[in-house]
């Protein structure tokens, strides 16, 4: 079935307002076969990067607060969050970054010193 870019197809789980499957950017709860609702990424405090990772065909699952309070589903309640996942990629980014500017400034200090050996 194809939607036209005025059709909604319902409303969001927190704004309760509509959702446009054609316009809106958006992601639907993957918990239990009663959810299955829908929610504009910004009202699920999700960015563009994770709104793009969630509609590839990786199969990556997201859940809603109700499906996560409720432990829907059970199986996969030890799984690693994307939340998770992209914070800890954060943080890694900023290991490195911190692991660059020590090589960086350790690197510098040692060709000044051996300017200064060979000037002198």
């Amino acid at each position: 079935m194809s939607h036209t870019a005025k059709e909604t197809v319902e409303s969001c789980g927190i704004c309760h307002q509509p959702v446009n499957a054609v316009t809106d950017k958006t992601v639907t709860c993957s918990g239990s076969p009663g959810c299955g609702r829908c929610f504009h990424t910004l009202c699920a405090d999700l960015n563009l990067t994770m709104w793009a990772a969630l509609t590839s065909d990786d199969g990556l699952k997201w859940f809603c607060a109700d499906c996560r309070r409720n432990n829907q589903p059970k199986q996969e309640s030890a799984e690693v969050t994307l939340k998770d996942i992209l914070a800890r990629i954060d943080r890694l980014e900023a290991k490195v970054d911190l692991g660059y500017d020590k090589f960086h400034n350790s690197f510098a200090m040692t060709k000044s010193i051996i300017t200064t050996t060979r000037s002198a």
